[in-house]
Formats: structure tokens, sequence, C-alpha cells
């Protein structure tokens, strides 16, 4: 057996595409997307990528996850709304890197302004509402059963939430999960047609 083509020393057990040979799997697990830029087909780096999402949805409060099995069980516009707006939140995080609870929930308020059927002028657009926004009415041009007073409500319900049961101090915790229930969604692997795109463990 050949040495790990990473450190030299161990054997190398693991066929590494990103490094053309074998990789021992300390050095796989230590390097992986850090110093080796891994292919995202890699077999090891999507085994890696799921057992992190399932430990982080088996270790966040119980109660994050009954508000999302609650909005799951209710109607169909109202989930395709919830969906909407925790991809887009992740999307953005994704992207800018500078997510905080209050840039949230003035981006949740913003947005479920701008759902009234009365805008009125704004003197400041947040820059994640006006995401948001982007985002819901892209929802509403594409699913009839969407309308904006269900989305303003749908608000709402989210940014009670987050103000009653999400610290701004576990709010990074929050992001977690949020990416973890929708890593197919968000990822490169496809959701199948009829899925949901949430993952809820068992």
């Amino acid at each position: 057996m050949s040495a790990c083509v990473h450190c030299r020393g161990r054997k190398g057990k693991r066929t590494c595409p990103a490094l053309n040979g074998k990789i021992c799997s300390a050095c796989c697990g230590e390097y992986r997307l850090v110093e080796i830029q891994c292919p995202s087909d890699c077999q090891y780096l999507d085994a890696h990528e799921t057992y992190q999402r399932r430990r982080t949805l088996n270790h966040v409060p119980p109660i994050w996850l009954r508000r999302v099995v609650g909005y799951e069980r209710k109607g169909p516009a109202d989930q395709l709304a919830m969906h909407e707006i925790q991809m887009a939140t992740c999307r953005y995080d994704a992207d800018k890197r500078r997510l905080d609870l209050q840039t949230v929930q003035e981006g949740l308020e913003f947005a479920r302004r701008r759902m009234s059927l009365i805008e009125t002028p704004e003197a400041f657009v947040p820059p994640f509402g006006e995401h948001l926004v982007r985002n819901l009415d892209e929802l509403i041009k594409k699913q009839s059963l969407v309308d904006r007073e269900g989305i303003r409500q749908v608000l709402e319900e989210i940014s009670r939430h987050l103000d009653a049961e999400v610290p701004a101090d576990q709010f990074e915790g929050y992001l977690k999960f949020l990416r973890a229930l929708y890593a197919n969604q968000l990822g490169p692997a496809a959701r199948k047609p009829g899925d949901s795109p949430v993952i809820i463990p068992g």
C-alpha cells in the first residue's frame, strides 16, 4: 500500500481526486477544503457533509425543529412562502457573510411592509430586505398558490418565532441549522420532484 500523498507518512487508503493519489483518512478529514481543493463529486466530501448536516440537526434546540415541522403541516401556500424565505436567508448569508439577528429582523419587517397591498415610500432600503422581496416577487410569479397577503402573514410569524425562540448569541447556530435543513436544495444535489426541500432527522 502506498504512502499518503499529503503527509507522506501514514498509509494512503482513500482515493483523492484532488491530489491524484491515495490519502490517509487523517489528512482527508483535517485538510479537506482547507489545504485540499476537493471536487464537489468526491465521495468522501459528500459523506462528510451529510454527516455534518445530520450532526447539526441532531444538536439543535427541539423547539426549532418543532417550528419547521409545524410549517410542514400547514397548507401548501404557507409552506412555499416559508421555504422561500428561509432559503433566501441562507443564500444571502452564503453570498454576503454578514447576517445577524437584527439584520434579518429588519429585512423581514421591510419585506412585510412591501408585501402590503398599500406600499409606502421607504427612506432606507435594507439590502437583506430588498433581497427577500426580490425572491418573494419571483415566487409569486411562479406559484399561483402564493399571494402577497399570505406571504405577509408568514413573514410576521417567522419574525415572532425568531424574536421569541432564537437569542442573538445563538443566531449563527440557527443559520447553520437552516443551511443543514436546506442542504439538498441549496447545494449541488438536486431534489427529487415532489420531495420537501427540508431534511428532518427521524
